[in-house]
């Protein structure tokens, strides 16, 4: 679900994937195309298919697994349960096999992780979760579903990320701190106290602008 080259890149990552689980797990994903408004270079520049609005949903099979491809964590929550209430299921968790991930990971159904991400022990990923590429995610911590925690974040360990967060490229969570539902850190935030629901943060200490 999703256009743009943000769609283009989930739907790479899952076509080299493995199952979140099990690293010997050789089942190999095809992305049939992509749904949503049409985007620049659609059928040009990302190399699979545009199928349709979101209406060309009703002539496909059920059978068909569904990926989140949009970035803004509100509209993936809006999407998920637009498309399971017609009766798709999303993909099983996926990570990219240059991924590091610990046997003990707790990942749920649509959640994609990205190259060169870590994922160290006992750490839970809800629905629909996107780790980009080169984040680590340290022990016992918890991202709640929709959430997107973007290329070279650091979430330390015993961290909770609520539901539909951003946190933002090369941001860092410091440990034990907590991020409200609907949150978004900036870019090379560094969060040094707990983050309320629904606020912006930005800086080193990260402070609430919004």
């Amino acid at each position: 679900m999703g256009t743009g080259g943000y769609a283009q890149t989930v739907a790479d990552v899952v076509a080299e994937s493995v199952s979140a689980f099990d690293s010997a797990d050789a089942m190999r994903l095809s992305c049939i195309g992509r749904v949503g408004p049409q985007a620049q270079f659609v059928d040009g520049r990302l190399s699979t298919p545009w199928l349709g609005e979101d209406e060309i949903l009703a002539e496909l099979p059920r059978s068909i697994r569904f990926v989140l491809g949009v970035g803004a964590p509100p509209l993936r929550e809006a999407l998920w349960a637009h498309v399971c209430e017609l009766g798709f299921l999303p993909i099983p968790a996926r990570r990219h096999p240059a991924s590091v991930v610990s046997g003990d990971l707790e990942a749920g159904p649509g959640t994609v992780i990205a190259p060169l991400v870590v994922v160290t022990t006992n750490v839970l990923l809800g629905a629909g979760v996107k780790v980009q590429d080169g984040a680590s995610i340290g022990h016992e911590a918890t991202v709640g579903h929709f959430s997107i925690i973007n290329p070279k974040a650091v979430v330390a360990g015993c961290v909770h990320i609520g539901e539909s967060v951003m946190i933002g490229a090369q941001a860092m969570v410091l440990e034990g701190r907590k991020v409200g539902d609907g949150a978004r850190v900036g870019a090379g935030a560094v969060v040094t106290r707990d983050v309320p629901a629904g606020a912006t943060v930005v800086g080193n200490p990260a402070r609430v602008v919004l």
